[in-house]
């Protein structure tokens, strides 16, 4: 069973070299995507056969759970900056960030047609705030409390996916689940 979702941009919002980088396939932190250019618009399609989003996931979420998600999600922010795509585009909630159902890996949603001034701390920090009202177990919304402070003090996405690697560290070895 395919499950696809598509929007509609006018042409010239989704720049050429992100068309270019998105349809090589080759980011497995995105979601797969497809884009077809009909009468000056492209239309982008994403599949997500195969993929849950967050808010789909049986909770409540643990520390471990939550704070694997972060991680990976802030790993794939640093990923797509790496492929020069602008990880303010990239969609942060808990119905925008999907998990592999067979290997548990994230994969994000890339909105062009977001702002380009996106501060992407205060996007990660939103996000986190949505997982811990919603979806996590009481422990886990205090670490989740404690990466929003750290975003909030931090421009650095590579230290804040090591803090949260820290912290994941941390709450293993307190034997906390």
């Amino acid at each position: 069973m395919s499950n696809t979702f598509a929007i509609e941009l006018k042409k010239g919002i989704l720049k050429e070299y992100e068309k270019e980088i998105l349809l090589s396939n080759q980011m497995n932190f995105l979601l797969p995507m497809g884009i077809v250019e009909k009468d000056g618009t492209d239309r982008i399609i994403y599949d997500y056969t195969n993929f849950e989003p967050i808010y789909k996931m049986n909770g409540p979420l643990g520390v471990k759970s939550v704070l694997d998600i972060l991680e990976k999600t802030i790993i794939s922010l640093i990923a797509a900056e790496d492929y020069l795509l602008d990880a303010g585009k990239v969609a942060l909630s808990c119905s925008t960030v999907y998990t592999d159902s067979r290997t548990r890996n994230v994969r994000l949603m890339y909105f062009p047609s977001k702002g380009d001034n996106s501060n992407i701390c205060e996007n990660i920090s939103a996000f986190a705030k949505e997982l811990s009202g919603k979806y996590v177990s009481g422990i886990a919304a205090e670490y989740l409390s404690a990466v929003e402070s750290y975003t909030a003090n931090n421009t650095s996405l590579l230290g804040l996916a090591n803090k949260i690697a820290a912290m994941r560290r941390e709450a293993f070895i307190c034997g906390i689940q």
